[in-house]
């Protein structure tokens, strides 16, 4: 006769003999969960495609080192009459803070818009096309979607909301910077997934990124990719000051170098003009001529000396990668072994046979309360 949760918990003292035969005389609870769970298992294992990881590795300058260099630098530049400041503290991006670039919803948005040829389609397609499609056509995601799905759609049938047209759209601030972006329902979805596939890490000097795809050669393109929007967006985040400083100074040269030569043909349009003649207005009006050309030339001289200490600043604060490791194309797939996933899978059916059977004890605990007090 099989135990009564009442008849164990009314007690004083909790029997854990007793306990335990109460989940052992329902045995086949475990044993339908776990075959289930490994039948699941097993499905999600032979559906699931294989996947390719591609590793890269790069080594970053040491910013304490950088300032002696800059020390170097500029003892070189002054002996040319270039006066180039020791850089104070500058504001630049930790690799610590790499992991939350590349999944960041801009940078994903923007890696799932890349093209791809894919061998197994035969075809060139969009990286968020291609990983919608085989997201939705895997099984377990077709039914977990449609079970999921079932209350907005629900809800949505008595709802007159209009939908948001899936063409992504950005308002527009001062220099073409995006105020805000709305992005597609596709490419929420692909870059979730992608960002699942995704896996920097940051060893000091050295940056290991990680990068998982249906196919090995996509795998490689894509870590190198990435890499490069790094790069880019590093490099522009340190150097962005320096860059509209440069842009200042220079338009600011060449106004000075049009008054500087404008100035000059003045100067030597009057003296051709004016040889031989020794009137004291014409020797005054050259002697002003003569101080608006040193003016115009001084003025021009400090420019150019400016422009190439902005220059030299950009480059010595411009970021270096080297690379350590060039992503290599993977030969075998790394997903997760027939092995490993039944293992996994049993130890979810014991946990969902353990949660069954607790439920059971609860119900027919109050259940046999409830019948009780009605008595």
């Amino acid at each position: 006769m099989k135990k009564n949760s009442k008849d164990i918990f009314n007690k004083k003292d909790i029997n854990l003999k007793e306990l335990f035969d109460y989940f052992f005389e329902r045995k086949k609870i475990f044993y339908w969960s776990i075959l289930i769970m490994v039948v699941l298992g097993s499905i999600r294992f032979f559906t699931t495609p294989k996947t390719y990881e591609s590793v890269a590795t790069k080594l970053t300058e040491v910013e304490s080192g950088s300032q002696s260099g800059l020390s170097q630098l500029s003892n070189l530049a002054s002996l040319s009459g270039i006066n180039l400041p020791l850089a104070g503290p500058n504001s630049s991006i930790s690799p610590e803070m790499y992991p939350e670039i590349i999944s960041s919803k801009p940078f994903l948005i923007e890696l799932v818009n890349e093209k791809f040829y894919f061998q197994t389609k035969k075809d060139t397609l969009v990286l968020k096309d291609y990983l919608v499609e085989e997201y939705s056509n895997r099984p377990f995601n077709l039914i977990f979607g449609g079970i999921t799905s079932i209350p907005s759609r629900f809800i949505s049938m008595f709802s007159d909301e209009v939908t948001v047209s899936p063409i992504v759209e950005s308002a527009l601030e001062e220099e073409g910077r995006p105020k805000y972006l709305i992005f597609s329902s596709e490419e929420d979805l692909a870059s979730e997934l992608l960002k699942g596939a995704l896996k920097i890490e940051d060893e000091g000097t050295m940056i290991t990124l990680s990068v998982k795809m249906p196919e090995a050669l996509i795998a490689a393109e894509l870590n190198n990719i990435i890499f490069e929007k790094i790069v880019r967006y590093v490099t522009d985040y340190k150097t962005r000051k320096l860059r509209i400083n440069l842009t200042f100074i220079e338009e600011r040269t060449k106004e000075s170098e049009i008054n500087f030569i404008q100035s000059q043909l003045a100067l030597a349009s009057f003296r051709d003009n004016n040889q031989g003649m020794v009137s004291q207005r014409a020797r005054t009006r050259e002697e002003q001529l003569q101080a608006e050309f040193n003016i115009a030339y001084n003025v021009y001289n400090s420019m150019m000396q400016e422009l190439e200490t902005s220059r030299i600043q950009l480059k010595k604060e411009t970021p270096i990668f080297s690379e350590f490791a060039a992503p290599i194309v993977p030969n075998n797939p790394v997903n997760t072994s027939f092995l490993k996933t039944f293992i996994i899978f049993s130890f979810l059916g014991i946990l969902v046979g353990f949660g069954i059977v607790t439920f059971q004890m609860i119900k027919e605990y109050f259940s046999t309360e409830l019948i009780q007090k009605e008595k």
